[in-house]
């Protein structure tokens, strides 16, 4: 095991079921068009309808979140180089991911069964890392002496804590509806970080690959999603953006003081004409 090298969490595209803006399109003609259903796909598939003209018309009219469309269509990721406990969070919570294990640290090629991950804020303190390298190659040796020695996987794998940081691969899709609510809670500066870098590199992908829906993807603060901040407010005022996005307590606040103002001088002008 060479303890220097961190190989880095990576998500690579895949493709999708359908292209999702002809799948959007025919959703939103089938409800406004009186054309035949099988004629408008059929206008779509045959090109008969521009590529850009479909984009337009999303970024003018972008289906509902009610409507089905939404999960029609599903992008593939793989997951490449993400320790086991982010495959636990995968596995456990229900973040919007639908995913299939695709390897396990039995069945990954030999060079990735003796890596292992190292969290960022690891590598900024010199003993923290080289105590981390040590623990992590310590482990390792010893779980893989033990299956050379014959001994079986769940024997030998009692040496590794639960959240052991050895390296999985695996194959997730999401639906549209499924990416939107990922992103918007993964990309949150209190996620865990793999999330978090997970979350990220799927909008880069989206963002170069279907520009016009990556518009509608984000941290559920942006401008393009909430515009404000749901978070518990201890969590809020550690973010970053914290000077740049209200929180929600904050435009309750300040709807509450409109409304009583704006009662109080309906009383004013009621109080005003009764005298008069």
């Amino acid at each position: 095991m060479n303890p220097n090298f961190h190989p880095e969490l990576s998500i690579e595209f895949l493709g999708c079921s359908k292209d999702p803006v002809e799948i959007f399109y025919s959703a939103f003609q089938q409800n406004c068009s009186q054309e035949r259903a099988s004629d408008i796909w059929m206008s779509i598939q045959n090109r008969e309808i521009a590529y850009e003209t479909m984009c337009q018309l999303l970024n003018k009219n972008y289906p509902e979140k009610k409507l089905t469309s939404q999960i029609q269509v599903h992008f593939i990721f793989i997951i490449k180089n993400a320790s086991s406990r982010c495959q636990s969070l995968l596995t456990h919570q229900k973040i919007g991911l639908e995913s299939a294990e695709m390897s396990s640290s039995m069945t990954l090629p030999a060079d990735m069964q003796t890596q292992f991950v190292t969290p960022p804020a690891f590598t900024t303190d010199s003993k923290i890392l080289a105590q981390w390298n040590h623990l992590q190659s310590a482990m390792m040796s010893f779980y893989n002496g033990c299956l050379e020695k014959g001994i079986s996987h769940d024997d030998a794998s009692l040496a590794l804590p639960d959240a052991h940081a050895h390296m999985f691969r695996r194959q997730v899709s999401l639906n549209f509806r499924g990416m939107q609510e990922f992103l918007d809670e993964s990309m949150c500066h209190k996620t865990y970080w793999e999330l978090k870098e997970i979350a990220f590199q799927i909008y880069a992908h989206m963002k170069l690959e279907f520009p016009t829906l990556a518009k509608r993807l984000g941290a559920k603060c942006w401008e393009n999603r909430n515009l404000y901040c749901d978070e518990p407010y201890d969590s809020y005022i550690t973010c970053k953006c914290s000077h740049s996005r209200p929180h929600k307590s904050s435009l309750i606040d300040f709807f509450q003081r409109e409304s009583c103002k704006a009662s109080t001088d309906c009383r004013q002008k009621e109080s005003y004409y009764h005298l008069t």
